[in-house]
């Protein structure tokens, strides 16, 4: 019996740990995202007039436990339709994914929340676009910076307000002039890669990153196709243009 009861307390303690450390996890993330949002280190940061700021970071949006269960939204139910994030890395460490492209996978998410989150979400976007194009990382584009921009155009173009969606109508061209600059379309961005990766770890990372881009560049061109096809624009991909292989 003894033995039973001390079995029992070693399991209770170690599920205590585990619920611990995920906390302490989540909570890296909601202090990575609002210190890249409102945070004096970020001085392009203009998304809220001061006034509005310690109201706003108080909102359930920013909680850890939401912050995390928009990230699981996002992966069931949007990542199944469009593939585009490598799910076992961002799962396993999303207190190390770029605090932008959090922002972007949490605000698709949170379209399948509450009203309230997002009416959050769509507040963020207001901004968040031109935090992206103020990065350093935006030319030559870093792959973070390309799956953040294609979860900005999907939730803007069909998830928020008439006036997002206009902007990520007259924004579709410059987005994919930057893949087109950068080589991502034709798939000449992996050459840039050394020819010999000397680890098993880095060959593997090469790969996601080149599987990532070429996905990102797909959901590009099927955005393309819907931007032709539902809302009467012009095209500007075309097939020939793409690499996948």
């Amino acid at each position: 019996m003894d033995l039973l009861v001390a079995a029992a307390s070693e399991n209770v303690v170690e599920e205590c740990d585990q619920n611990k450390h995920q906390y302490d996890i989540w909570e890296q993330v909601k202090n990575n995202v609002v210190d890249v949002l409102f945070g004096v280190s970020n001085k392009n940061s203009n998304i809220l007039p001061n006034s509005k700021l310690k109201d706003f970071v108080d909102l359930d949006f920013f909680r850890p436990s939401t912050i995390e269960r928009l990230f699981q939204l996002y992966f069931r139910i949007f990542h199944d339709h469009f593939p585009i994030l490598h799910k076992p890395t961002f799962s396993k460490n999303p207190e190390t994914i770029p605090p932008l492209l959090v922002v972007s996978i949490i605000t698709l998410g949170a379209f399948h929340d509450s009203v309230e989150n997002y009416k959050t979400a769509v507040e963020l976007h207001e901004n968040f676009r031109w935090m992206v194009f103020s990065s350093l990382d935006l030319i030559p584009p870093k792959l973070w910076v390309i799956q953040t921009l294609a979860l900005i155009q999907a939730f803007e173009k069909m998830a928020s307000t008439r006036r997002q969606h206009e902007l990520s109508a007259t924004f579709h061209s410059a987005v994919i002039t930057l893949l087109r600059r950068d080589g991502s379309c034709a798939n000449m961005r992996a050459d840039k890669e050394p020819a010999e990766l000397n680890t098993l770890q880095r060959q593997w990372d090469s790969w996601i990153e080149k599987e990532s881009i070429k996905r990102c560049v797909f959901f590009f061109f099927m955005m393309d196709v819907q931007h032709a096809v539902l809302f009467g624009h012009t095209s500007i991909m075309t097939i020939n243009e793409i690499r996948l292989d």
